[in-house]
């Protein structure tokens, strides 16, 4: 017999499971923002209806009726759902592995530099541009500072040894550093003479009697000798046998000879020479030439025996000078160490609290004065702008507040104290018109006549001048004109004359002309601090009263309109006709 074996296929499965961490943003991280998001949601939902059917009804229920039954069934629904969520701002990413948005984003990326924000990119030296793609070469003669503008353009904005305005060693032309007269070995000084630089090439116009080689350093004329005389002696000078006296002053190139009967056997010599060069008025030093001098430093007399065609010679010692060029740093500078340039100032003694900026000069840190920034001093003085302290306990003022100029200043500084003057603030003094002095800086004015100081010389105290001043008294208005009666009115304010008249009149017309002059400006010259002056009449008026009895029964004023005011005065004659009504009617032996 046969055995049946039943197959049966096996089927292995192999599950892997990878896991993968998920790092969430901390949503209160710098540069995290938020964003809603919204999705669509499915869900389930119970919802009924009516479902019919029919039943026994009626008698006997052998009737069948349809009635109805709620059901309930599920159905699916849809709703939308909304949740935040925290990602990155713009410009900016989290790390790998990192729950911060630290990481910078670049777009386009920095080719030659490093993201340091948002699309910007901090570039490598001598790279340029938005993402640092332009190389341009940085190597520009003698520039200190370059700028790279694009990849073909590269301009010196900076020469070396630019200290200031005027010192320097190059001029800036055109993004080019041109070469100028300075204290460097490879430019020229030219002392004693002048320096130009045309083109960057400096060429020295010496003083009369030096030449360039290179820089005006060679003597071409002879010392002046203002006398010289030779003794031709037989014996020494302690002797002074048988001497005979030559001049010696002929030119050194062709001596004159001297010819004696004398046989001598010595020379006694002597001579005056001096040489002057060039004095600093005519050639001012430039502010590399500390100091220069030049004169007669050796002198020697030159003799020979001439017998027959025949010369005879012999060997002497004598001294000349050589001149050659040794560059060192000058007076004030140093060459920091393994550097070949005087780039570093000396301060000495150093400065103590501040930083050498040139030879001795100390920049003192804030509240430090001094030579070397020693003194540490309270800097309050009233009044003042600049406090020099001189030592620990004492503060000095060298500039007051408000000096503009020497003439435009509101405070003189007298023994370093600023005092008041007469100037333009409020809490001092104009006095115009008029003049004002500040003994022991308390401003006081010395007013034109007419005119008070309360407190700058505007008080008026001086009434125009009326020239002319009528008054007619009417029993009717002007027009008509009728029984006039003139009088003057050109008494006092104070105590006015009386008008007596045996008209009876309702009115008065009153007629002037009036005028104030001012001082002038000749007179008295305008401070600096006043630009115009004006003075003159704004407006007019006439006072009348009824007297009766020896009371005043009715008074009144006649004005006249002058269109003027303080700003703009009248500064001519005014003259004036005006009506008044009375406003009470005259009665006899009424004043």
């Amino acid at each position: 017999m046969m055995a049946l074996h039943t197959l049966v296929p096996v089927i292995s499965l192999g599950l892997l499971l990878i896991w993968k961490p998920v790092h969430s943003l901390d949503r209160n991280g710098e540069n995290v923002c938020s964003t809603i998001k919204s999705a669509s949601e499915r869900y389930l939902a119970q919802t009924s209806y009516q479902s019919s059917y029919t039943s026994s009804c009626g008698f006997l229920w052998l009737n069948r009726c349809r009635r109805y039954r709620t059901k309930y069934r599920n159905v699916v629904r849809y709703r939308t759902v909304y949740s935040t969520d925290y990602v990155c701002c713009d410009g900016y990413a989290a790390p790998r592995g990192s729950n911060e948005c630290s990481e910078p984003i670049c777009a386009p990326a920095c080719i030659n530099g490093r993201c340091e924000g948002p699309n910007l990119c901090v570039c490598d030296e001598q790279f340029h541009g938005p993402t640092c793609e332009y190389n341009c070469d940085l190597e520009i003669d003698n520039c200190e500072t370059v700028d790279c503008t694009n990849v073909m353009d590269s301009v010196c904005i900076k020469c070396l040894y630019d200290i200031s305005d005027e010192i320097k060693a190059y001029d800036l032309v055109d993004g080019v550093c041109k070469q100028r007269c300075s204290w460097r070995s490879d430019s020229k000084s030219c002392y004693p003479g002048t320096c130009t630089s045309p083109q960057g090439v400096p060429s020295c116009a010496c003083a009369n009697g030096f030449q360039s080689d290179p820089n005006c350093m060679r003597i071409t004329e002879a010392p002046t000798v203002s006398h010289c005389s030779v003794l031709l002696q037989n014996d020494d000078v302690s002797n002074g046998i048988s001497t005979s006296d030559f001049s010696c002053q002929d030119s050194q190139e062709s001596p004159s000879p001297i010819y004696s009967s004398l046989r001598g056997n010595g020379l006694a010599v002597n001579w005056q020479t001096r040489f002057t060069g060039p004095s600093s008025a005519t050639y001012p030093f430039p502010y590399y030439v500390n100091d220069f001098r030049v004169g007669v430093i050796s002198a020697a007399v030159n003799w020979r025996i001439l017998r027959g065609e025949k010369t005879k010679y012999r060997n002497v010692v004598r001294y000349r000078t050589v001149y050659s060029t040794d560059y060192v740093c000058c007076d004030g500078y140093a060459a920091p160490h393994g550097s070949n340039e005087c780039s570093e100032p000396i301060c000495a003694p150093a400065c103590i609290n501040g930083r050498c900026e040139g030879p001795n000069l100390c920049v003192c840190d804030e509240q430090f004065h001094g030579p070397t920034c020693e003194y540490n001093c309270d800097s309050e003085i009233d009044n003042c702008e600049t406090v020099d302290c001189t030592n620990n306990m004492d503060s000095v003022c060298i500039k007051c507040l408000y000096d503009i100029s020497d003439e435009i200043k509101a405070y003189d500084l007298v023994d370093d104290v600023c005092k008041q003057r007469c100037s333009w603030r409020s809490d001092s003094k104009s006095c115009y018109p008029g003049s004002c002095t500040s003994p022991q800086g308390v401003p006081s004015c010395a007013c034109a006549n007419g005119f008070q100081s309360d407190p700058n010389c505007m008080r008026i105290t001086e009434a125009p001048m009326v020239s002319h001043c009528s008054v007619l008294l009417q029993n009717d208005d002007v027009s008509n004109g009728i029984s006039t009666s003139d009088f003057s009115c050109q008494d006092s304010q104070e105590s006015p004359s009386p008008i007596y008249s045996s008209l009876r009149g309702n009115g008065l017309a009153v007629n002037w002309q009036t005028r104030f002059t001012g001082p002038s400006s000749a007179t008295y010259p305008f401070p600096y601090y006043v630009n115009d002056f004006r003075v003159g009449v704004i407006s007019a008026a006439v006072n009348w009263r009824i007297l009766r009895g020896g009371i005043a029964v009715a008074n009144g004023s006649i004005d006249c309109k002058l269109n003027h005011d303080k700003d703009d005065p009248n500064l001519s004659s005014h003259s004036c006709t005006r009506y008044g009504q009375l406003t009470e009617p005259l009665q006899h032996s009424d004043k």
